[in-house]
């Protein structure tokens, strides 16, 4: 069972199923990454939508982001927006930086004790 605020849903296999129009998800709450309080699952694969499939999935201002995204399917069925390139490279940048402090942070405390 999900945290309070959180929703887990779960379709079928869907990649002999002929889709018209667009599926848009709007203020998912998850993780890019997978887990989250929000999930959105296609069957159990990463088999589980064709491309074109996923091509009509599109998340509107999901957590922590703003304005439309393209969908990806993880290994385990799970579908998650894809934020823009930019936007990987400054989380990934803005991660490194803080890394970077935390460890020179620690080598001052050992070099001090």
């Amino acid at each position: 069972m999900g945290a309070i605020g959180s929703s887990t849903l779960i379709f079928a296999d869907s990649h002999l199923i002929t889709w018209s129009g667009t599926l848009t998800i709007a203020n998912w709450n998850g993780s890019i990454t997978g887990g989250g309080a929000d999930e959105l699952f296609f069957g159990y694969s990463d088999f589980a939508l064709t491309p074109d499939q996923l091509s009509d999935v599109i998340f509107t201002n999901p957590a922590g982001l703003t304005g439309d995204y393209q969908a990806r399917i993880l290994v385990t069925g799970e579908i998650v927006p894809v934020p823009e390139p930019a936007m990987v490279a400054l989380l990934a940048s803005g991660g490194l930086l803080l890394a970077g402090l935390a460890l020179r942070r620690w080598r001052r405390r050992t070099i001090s004790a």
